[in-house]
């Protein structure tokens, strides 16, 4: 009894170190392992065991190869660009053709906002009309033509005109001063370049004068 039990042990110390010994990829060698009992000698032969294949990694440890991963691509920031949008609202407005038997007003005069330079060159001494002995006289008015969009309107209003009377009772270099409608500023200025006056007097001659007037627009 006792030499079977140091037997099995043998055998099992054998098989167990062949395992390890094949788990280290080293080749097998057949060995005899003897054991001694109380009886005699016993040798055993130990069995060559079949080397272990090599481990190759699990396929589903693997990505597979056609599997693509997908990039995100931020989108190209846009440039921030202002935009005009047309007011469809506006709506250009027409004047009217004049009523027949009115003369529409033909060119164009520059009308500067206060008195402009230049103002009687040419003439001799210009002078007010406290230095006068005698004012100049209007000897014929013209009136102004009604300007069509303004009378259409019902609208009227007054303009103050400066100019100079110069020693034959022209009027020269007229100039806006003041006008309640712009509109009625050349009809005005055309109106008042017409006049004529008899010329004021200072010291027994004709002299140049320095004249305002007010030039109404008024509906009858």
């Amino acid at each position: 009894m006792r030499a079977e039990t140091i037997i099995s042990s043998v055998i099992s110390a054998s098989l167990i170190t062949g395992a390890l010994l094949g788990f280290n990829g080293h080749p097998q060698v057949t060995k005899k392992v003897s054991a001694r009992a109380d009886d005699g000698l016993i040798q055993i032969e130990m069995p060559n065991l079949p080397p272990e294949p090599p481990q190759t990694p699990k396929t589903e440890d693997l990505p597979p190869e056609d599997e693509a991963v997908p990039v995100t691509y931020a989108p190209p920031s846009l440039v921030d660009i202002p935009t005009i949008t047309p007011d469809a609202t506006f709506i250009q407005q027409i004047a009217p053709p004049p009523p027949p038997g009115i003369e529409q007003v033909k060119g164009v005069m520059t009308i500067p906002p206060a008195r402009p330079t230049g103002i009687g060159q040419g003439l001799d001494r210009i002078f007010d009309l406290s230095q006068l002995d005698q004012i100049p006289l209007a000897r014929l008015r013209q009136q102004p033509i009604y300007p069509v969009a303004m009378r259409q309107r019902g609208l009227m209003g007054e303009v103050n005109i400066g100019f100079i009377v110069d020693t034959n009772g022209d009027v020269r270099d007229p100039y806006v001063i003041s006008a309640s409608q712009p509109e009625f500023e050349i009809a005005a200025l055309q109106a008042i370049s017409k006049w004529k006056f008899r010329p004021g007097r200072r010291s027994g001659r004709n002299v140049s004068t320095r004249m305002t007037e007010d030039i109404a627009f008024e509906l009858e």
